[in-house]
């Protein structure tokens, strides 16, 4: 049960990798690769962007509405959470290192 978020960049026309033009049947067959990872993803309920930025905001939009999700819940024990317990519970937030980015 981890949280992914995937970011996807298609490989525009004309583009060099390792300073080798990539054009043609290569540029095709990379881009069918990412067309499909894509389609996997989307199967399985797993947010693709396609931009870094674009992942990145949705990953601290997810924090944010997490954090006021745990700030608004009731303590599991009696009593209120010390800010060394909110400190931790942050920290150990579903959302850390999940984005993947596929270039």
């Amino acid at each position: 049960g981890r949280v992914v978020v995937l970011v996807i960049e298609m490989i525009p026309e004309g583009s060099k990798i390792d300073e080798k033009q990539i054009v043609g049947r290569e540029l095709k067959d990379l881009n069918r690769g990412r067309a499909y990872l894509k389609d996997v993803a989307d199967r399985h309920g797993v947010p693709v962007f396609e931009t870094p930025r674009e992942g990145v905001e949705h990953i601290v939009l997810q924090i944010k509405q997490e954090q006021k999700r745990n700030l608004n819940a009731p303590p599991a024990c009696s009593g209120s959470l010390s800010s060394s317990q909110l400190q931790h519970r942050r920290q150990q937030s579903q959302y850390k290192n999940v984005i993947g980015h596929v270039r």
